[in-house]
């Protein structure tokens, strides 16, 4: 997708009784219909009652993900999230500090490294699955 056939943000939607706010009961209680008007009418939609935009279309948020140097993670990417974390962890840093800390942990998160690892997991979670 090129800016040119990105949608532009529209802060403000025309259909005034429609409003998006993560954090309601209605929203958490059953998403889909918010999001399928998100989709269909307000693709880029900033959510005032959230103070974030929310993008609901794939090829939206792809663009979004793929170009760091337009849409930044480094002040923060989760709703409500711990304080501190936006910036300092490797979902929410830009390139080059993102690219630093992927490649640390390509290289612990190896196929084989993780398999490895399968056996202790497995014990712990079904003695822990079993305590409970």
């Amino acid at each position: 997708m090129t800016e040119s056939t990105m949608p532009q943000p529209n802060p403000r939607p025309s259909d005034a009784g429609f409003e998006f706010d993560p954090f309601s009961l209605a929203v958490q209680e059953d998403p889909y219909p918010f999001y399928r008007t998100l989709r269909d009418h307000y693709p880029v939609y900033w959510s005032e009652k959230g103070d974030c935009w929310a993008l609901s279309r794939y090829d939206d948020v792809a663009h979004a993900a793929s170009h760091p140097e337009l849409y930044s993670s480094a002040q923060g990417n989760i709703l409500d999230d711990f304080p501190g974390r936006a910036g300092s962890s490797l979902g929410t840093t830009d390139p080059p500090k993102h690219s630093h800390l992927r490649r640390l942990i390509n290289e612990v998160f190896t196929r084989r490294r993780v398999m490895a690892l399968e056996p202790e997991i497995r014990s712990r979670t079904i003695d822990h699955t079993e305590r409970f």
